[in-house]
């Protein structure tokens, strides 16, 4: 989990953890534990993220740590 990523989006925006979390619908303690890497990041709350920073989708999910491998088209 790249927390800085995450603390200099909401710098950015002048916006607390605490108004973050209320902001996704959660608790300040929820937010805290993903952030510092100790609770995994639900897709939903990644692409909450992602439109209320107004970043892409996939700029969430590299920040926070998961590896995405590229699918080949065929199984």
């Amino acid at each position: 989990m790249n927390k800085d990523y995450f603390l200099n989006l909401m710098s950015g925006r002048r916006m607390s953890m605490r108004g973050l979390a209320q902001r996704m619908g959660m608790q300040h303690s929820q937010l805290s534990l993903t952030l510092n890497g100790q609770r995994k990041m639900q897709l939903e709350e990644a692409a909450q993220l992602s439109q209320i920073f107004g970043v892409p989708l996939h700029q969430i999910v590299i920040n926070t740590g998961i590896g995405v491998r590229p699918t080949s088209g065929r199984r």
